[in-house]
């Protein structure tokens, strides 16, 4: 009984419990009064449920009992913390044989569960991040992720750039009008965007979050705000800390029926592990930033590529019936932007550059792969245009893509002009059938 770490004897038929000092610190309020009292008469209590259901193991069974991770909410320094601990229970022999008694131990691995908890919400985001084709199907799949870990992330919200056209600029910096093209990479860093728009939230209501945050609107002179530390976080390009009264105003928490506040606070206790989270916070971050960028870079690699492709490639959204094509595509078509704009609300609009004579089987191909959730490939002739009536073949090749219920919400795929090809195989055909006439004449 002497060990630093908590320890409890039950002892007799009625299960009488005796600890020492450190168990006396855990269980708070309940000492001294359940000091030498029978289990079952203790007030409930989590951790006491927890010993009563490990004892009827060591007691009936006369088999030890263990409970890993087991967590308890235990009352310290007036508030109730989080707590993690590893309890044995080993049955004691009387003089019959039968287990008349049980000894328990309890190890805090509060601080070890908790860092594999943060360590697994980091590989969660990041592996949900680290798929995204996109910064908006970045953002929606950060915050599933962050869904995932609600009970230790109750808050996140997320505000995204979105007027590009004009900057903030620090005093004493070039504007961005005076900075060289070839150093807008290296300079970007020295401005931020004016206004920012909510992509979503996890655990607060978007009604009480502003939509826009405005930095061109003057700063507030009074109650602090979202967009008084988007300002701090942007000019010191680094992670901005509130608590208290720095606390937006946006955040604060309130009753309707009275005047009260929530006040969270941090024991002494806690504060090397807060040290601890806030480290693998900070880490997070910077994987998170590192996936910012490379999904910024991984699209417009992807622009870059899809506007300078020989092929002809297109994104086809079935229920929002819109459609998204390179230049090689209007260029194999012989269509232009306008025209596809003016067909999208046709459930189909790119059959209207499908010849007549092939409308069927494209008709066809198109069901099959909307039921049957597989690549199609069809050839068919372009439908001939005032401009290029000479015949024109492609070879289009499609795939789906399924959302989360098996349905299809989006197809891509490439379009390859064939014309050349066909022609070149009609013409040996030709050759070989004239050949053929000639040996038997």
């Amino acid at each position: 009984m002497n060990s630093p770490d908590p320890r409890i004897l039950i002892f007799g038929d009625q299960r009488a419990i005796i600890y020492n000092e450190a168990f006396a610190a855990v269980i708070g309020r309940h000492h001294p009064q359940c000091l030498g009292s029978p289990l079952a008469d203790v007030q409930v209590d989590k951790i006491f449920e927890v010993l009563w259901d490990m004892s009827l193991t060591a007691y009936d069974n006369g088999r030890g009992a263990r409970r890993t991770r087991q967590e308890l909410l235990l009352e310290r320094s007036g508030s109730m913390e989080q707590t993690f601990w590893n309890i044995f229970l080993s049955p004691l022999p009387g003089l019959d044989g039968y287990c008349d008694s049980a000894v328990g131990e309890f190890t805090d691995v509060t601080d070890l569960v908790v860092q594999d908890q943060r360590r697994s919400q980091g590989l969660d985001i990041l592996d949900s991040v680290s798929k995204v084709e996109s910064l908006p199907e970045l953002w929606s799949q950060f915050l599933s992720a962050l869904d995932k870990n609600a009970p230790d992330i109750s808050y996140a919200m997320v505000y995204t750039a979105f007027d590009h056209s004009s900057f903030v600029r620090s005093e004493g910096l070039p504007t961005p009008d005076t900075t060289p093209h070839h150093e807008t990479l290296q300079s970007a860093t020295s401005y931020f965007v004016k206004q920012y728009q909510l992509s979503g939230s996890l655990g607060l209501s978007e009604r009480v979050l502003e939509p826009i945050i405005d930095l061109s609107i003057a700063e507030s002179s009074g109650t602090p705000s979202l967009s008084d530390a988007f300002r701090e976080a942007l000019n010191k390009k680094d992670i901005v800390v509130l608590s208290d009264e720095a606390l937006p105003y946006e955040l604060s928490v309130h009753f309707a029926d009275s005047g009260t506040a929530i006040l969270v606070t941090l024991p002494k206790d806690q504060q090397q592990f807060q040290r601890k989270y806030e480290e693998t916070t900070m880490a997070l971050s910077t994987e998170l930033r590192l996936s910012i960028l490379k999904a910024k870079k991984k699209e417009e690699k992807f622009l870059r590529i899809a506007k300078s492709a020989p092929l002809g490639m297109y994104l086809y959204s079935p229920k929002e019936r819109t459609i998204q094509v390179n230049d090689a595509y209007l260029k194999i078509t012989g269509t232009t932007k306008e025209d596809l704009d003016k067909t999208t609300a046709l459930e189909l609009p790119w059959l209207q550059t499908v010849s007549e004579e092939h409308m069927d089987v494209a008709i066809k191909e198109w069901q099959h792969l909307m039921t049957e959730k597989t690549p199609s490939a069809i050839e068919y002739k372009i439908r001939d245009s005032s401009d290029k009536p000479a015949s024109r073949w492609v070879s289009a090749t499609s795939f789906p893509d399924l959302d989360e219920h098996g349905e299809v919400y989006l197809i891509h795929g490439w379009l390859v002009d064939i014309s050349d090809r066909l022609a070149k195989d009609t013409l040996l055909a030709q050759r070989l059938e004239d050949a053929l006439e000639t040996k038997t004449a």
